[in-house]
């Protein structure tokens, strides 16, 4: 039995094939998904499922299955690629769809040196928070240092953070929010587990989650009961603890992340770009999710040198050199509401500054008018919370209530 499944061998059992992984009870089988290096891992009692245990099996190639030259072209492409980023010291890089910009390893390797990670990453607006924290999470995962990844932050960036993770990280998460409660629960297995425990990556609305029911089950203790051994909280600031003892959202939201640091194997990366309010209190507070002690009293002194292994931050003029004219990764933008330009190609150099503030956004349009004598072309970009898209410049019609007005 042990010579046939030796660690590395690939057999088929419940419907699909695995990878035999090292186990020390001989009756007891370990496997691990083939098709994914995140998925859950499983243990087969022989004795009951050995009889439906067998080696894989798979057909020999097609002389005339080969497909054209462009296909073949194009894997053998992507192989090279993939073994020549996974080749370095981060075994992400071969996964992942964006080219990290130097400075973005920083935190990537402060969380390394951490058993668990606690990293509060406070770069400025437009530096690619959401990318160092991604980099995180999938270096983490593809080293086994972390199992399940939850992602939890506004409502509004559920989305986004969804988008990011599958199309640039190939993190494949579903969307906890109360519009999708009753797909996910359709898809659980059995009635007595909770979408947290079966779904390996959440993106969670903060919100959603933290809340609290007096007659059932919380969705908040749910997710405490079976919460990932990874979370990335983006917009941390809204979860500090606020001044004073009276309730409100913002205790809960903190209440939540502090039971959630409460657990000492649990990695947690606190994302903003706005981490100091004023409020020294509510500072401390964000720090002792990192670490305890740093939650004391404002008038005593931090301890900077035990606080600079767990902090990140850099301002824009810090990686300026880096960022070059699109941001931390493309097309990112927030709406400009007027910009009063004399042509399109100044238009465009607008847009590239533009570019630089933190979200990514969809198609860039860019609305203008013929002017009329001695006035300036006025342009309109408008945006929505998307994933990177072109540009589009489209002409209206003059305008008949005359030419706009300078705001200047």
């Amino acid at each position: 039995m042990e010579s046939r499944y030796r660690p590395g061998t690939i057999v088929r059992a419940r419907g699909r094939e695995w990878i035999v992984l090292p186990q020390r009870e001989p009756e007891l089988l370990r496997l691990r998904p083939l098709t994914t290096a995140q998925g859950e891992e499983v243990g087969l009692f022989l004795p009951l499922e050995g009889g439906r245990v067998w080696l894989a099996r798979f057909a020999d190639p097609e002389p005339t299955g080969g497909g054209d030259a462009t296909g073949i072209m194009t894997l053998f492409d992507a192989a090279r690629l993939s073994l020549r980023s996974g080749a370095g010291p981060f075994r992400s890089l071969g996964r992942i769809s964006v080219v990290p910009r130097p400075y973005q390893f920083v935190p990537l390797i402060m969380s390394l040196r951490q058993s668990p990670v606690r990293l509060l990453i406070a770069d400025d607006v437009g530096v690619g928070k959401t990318i160092e924290a991604a980099m995180i999470a999938r270096e983490l995962l593809d080293r086994g240092l972390a199992r399940r990844l939850a992602v939890l932050c506004p409502a509004h960036l559920c989305d986004q953070w969804e988008r990011a993770l599958r199309e640039k990280f190939a993190i494949d998460t579903v969307l906890v929010q109360p519009s999708q409660m009753r797909r996910l629960e359709r898809g659980l297995p059995r009635p007595d587990i909770s979408v947290y425990q079966h779904y390996p990556n959440l993106v969670a609305s903060i919100d959603f989650v933290k809340s609290i029911s007096q007659r059932t089950s919380s969705q908040r203790d749910r997710f405490l009961a079976a919460a990932p051994d990874l979370v990335i909280v983006d917009e941390a600031h809204a979860a500090a603890r606020p001044r004073g003892t009276a309730s409100g959202a913002e205790h809960q939201r903190y209440e939540l992340l502090r039971d959630l640091a409460r657990d000492p194997n649990r990695h947690i990366v606190l994302v903003t770009a706005t981490p100091h309010s004023g409020i020294e209190e509510s500072f401390r507070s964000l720090l002792g999710l990192l670490d305890p002690s740093f939650d004391r009293d404002p008038a005593e002194p931090l301890d900077r040198e035990a606080l600079v292994p767990s902090l990140v931050q850099r301002q824009r003029r810090d990686v300026e050199k880096w960022l070059g004219s699109e941001g931390a990764y493309g097309v990112e933008g927030a709406t400009v509401q007027a910009a009063f330009l004399e042509d399109p190609a100044t238009a465009k150099k607008a847009l590239a500054a533009a570019h630089q503030l933190d979200r990514a956004s969809d198609d860039a349009v860019l609305y203008f008018r013929p002017p009329a004598p001695d006035t300036k072309l006025a342009f309109t970009m408008a945006r929505r919370p998307r994933a990177p898209r072109p540009v589009h410049f489209r002409r209206l019609p003059p305008d008949p209530r005359g030419p706009p007005s300078d705001p200047r």
